[in-house]
């Protein structure tokens, strides 16, 4: 079509850019954001597997895939709507009340713990000072 002088001239700005390099066309159609989603989430999910399998090798491996990021790349694949997925700022901030939260319950089940072994010993010191009372009074108390 261009031979024939069918297709219009493209802008002055295209063809100064593309005398510096490739121009990279992206398509934004239906068709075109099934394909990319399609290839996106097998990429990210076969990704993921991988990994699974590896982990069983280097039980580390794990540490090289950052959760919050896998996450938003599989949901924006998926066509979720960025409004539905909250700022990195709010999850920031949702994680350190939930690390708070939880360092507090681990706080105080330990409280609960030492208290139950205090319990213990001093039972153990009443029980061994009675005893040490009914052998000097003659076994009667």
């Amino acid at each position: 079509m261009s031979k024939a002088g069918r297709l219009p001239k493209p802008p002055a700005e295209l063809v100064k850019i593309s005398l510096r390099g490739q121009v990279k066309v992206e398509l934004d159609g239906p068709l075109a954001q099934n394909m990319k989603s399609y290839h996106q989430t097998n990429g990210l999910m076969q990704g993921l597997q991988a990994v699974g399998s590896t982990m069983n090798i280097f039980p580390d491996s794990l540490a090289n895939i950052d959760g919050d990021l896998f996450l938003r790349a599989f949901a924006t694949a998926m066509g979720m709507p960025q409004s539905v997925i909250r700022e990195k700022d709010e999850v920031a901030k949702i994680k350190k009340e939930q690390a708070a939260q939880a360092q507090a319950q681990a706080q105080q089940q330990q409280a609960v713990a030492q208290s139950q072994v205090l319990k213990n010993l001093n039972g153990v010191q009443g029980t061994a000072s009675q005893q040490m009372a009914q052998g000097l009074y003659g076994g009667g108390m």
